[in-house]
């Protein structure tokens, strides 16, 4: 198992984690879905009582893997597409909603993949939108993670505009997990994620939640961002 599959692993089991970083876009999550990048479906399950979801990624094994993890929902579809490179099998969808959960950064052409998930929304679609935050603490778990970068509100807005959005809600979430990422990632220049931390760290998810729910912070471990088809 390579290092990002077994940081996807271990996120996996992060509930609170991957709960609160869903609720940050759920109530704009339509009834028409195409979420790019669904990997090992960690936010895809959390999608429920909708009519149309398809889920995308470029390896076949997750597609596989996918495909048996919700093959009891028939209104869940899973499809291999790179949506930088094509749209085959997505043309004669009508989508309301894309879902792109830390997955841009792993998109070397990131404007030509915002284009592409905008030409497949309906008019007004929303686009939801998570990505790492903070090009300054690239570091080796991210390398390992096969990013190509990290965002700020700088240099992601333009991206997004450009690409025929315009902005509804952008804002940082997760500060303390910035220096988890530091120590990990800069400092330790791991590739892996220890468990022992990850889990930690999820136990203090409630509580950061609230805080960030009261003040927002002015920076974060992830950047949110929704846009809406123009």
């Amino acid at each position: 198992m390579d290092s990002e599959l077994k940081n996807l692993t271990l996120m996996q089991d992060a509930d609170q984690y991957n709960h609160w970083m869903y609720s940050q876009i759920s109530p704009y999550v339509g009834n028409t879905i195409l979420e790019i990048g669904s990997g090992l479906g960690t936010i895809t399950k959390l999608i429920k009582n909708k009519k149309l979801v398809v889920g995308t990624d470029i390896s076949d094994s997750k597609i596989d893997y996918l495909k048996q993890l919700f093959q009891d929902k028939d209104n869940f579809n899973f499809l291999n597409i790179n949506v930088a490179e094509s749209l085959a099998g997505l043309e004669n969808h009508n989508f309301d909603t894309v879902m792109c959960v830390n997955v841009l950064e792993h998109i070397k052409e990131d404007v030509v993949a915002l284009r592409n998930m905008n030409k497949l929304l309906d008019k007004k679609g929303k686009l939801l939108l998570v990505v790492p935050a903070l090009p300054s603490i690239y570091g080796s778990i991210d390398k390992a993670d096969r990013h190509f970068r990290r965002y700020n509100k700088k240099n992601l807005l333009p991206k997004i505009r450009k690409s025929g959005f315009k902005i509804l809600k952008i804002k940082y979430m997760n500060l303390p997990g910035v220096f988890g990422w530091i120590w990990h990632g800069k400092i330790l220049k791991l590739k892996v994620h220890k468990k022992g931390d990850v889990n930690l760290f999820n136990k203090m998810v409630p509580t950061i939640k609230k805080i960030e729910s009261k003040i927002q912070p002015l920076f974060g471990l992830s950047l949110i961002c929704i846009g809406e088809k123009k």
